[in-house]
């Protein structure tokens, strides 16, 4: 049995496919018939904590992984890979997806192994359209929305007539 509370943090790595090219097909049943859907996964965000811990029934230390995901919201469209680590790092710490031993370190590389196969492991779940939000009768402000709106326009008009005229 690991002692938890005797756990001395050794490495932090991250990956995070927020960069990588998300569109995926994945089939779906309507009215009894199999369609191909088109979509772009959502982002997701991994962090693995490598602890050396004490083990008091063999005497020995051993090493001991601690991953946490963060998932980008279907809703949502604008990314901050920032965000994605922080919560990733605390689901990590508070609620980790995966814990394995090892008797001894080990190296980057493994980590990152570890946290690309979970992430390929997990169910496709696509961003919503703006068709499919407003299907569903949510607010589009209550959502991290990349949409260019009147005041974003009138702020960049104000900002250009003040420097340029």
């Amino acid at each position: 049995m690991v002692d938890w509370l005797m756990k001395e943090l050794i490495s932090v790595c991250s990956y995070s496919d927020i960069n990588e090219d998300r569109t995926c097909t994945k089939s779906v049943r309507i009215n009894g018939r199999l369609y191909d859907k088109h979509g772009v996964d959502c982002a997701t965000t991994a962090v693995a904590l490598l602890y050396k811990v004490y083990d008091p029934s063999i005497k020995l230390n051993k090493y001991a992984v601690l991953i946490g995901i963060a998932r980008q919201n279907p809703y949502d469209t604008v990314l901050n890979k920032e965000i994605g680590e922080e919560i990733a790092m605390e689901n990590a710490m508070m609620n980790p997806v995966m814990q394995v031993e090892f008797p001894d370190e080990v190296d980057e590389q493994t980590l990152y192994n570890l946290m690309y196969s979970y992430i390929l492991g997990l169910p496709t779940q696509f961003v919503k359209t703006r068709q499919e939000i407003d299907e569903e009768g949510k607010d589009l402000s209550n959502y991290n929305r990349n949409i260019r709106d009147d005041e974003y326009l009138s702020y960049y008009n104000d900002f250009k007539n003040i420097f340029f005229d």
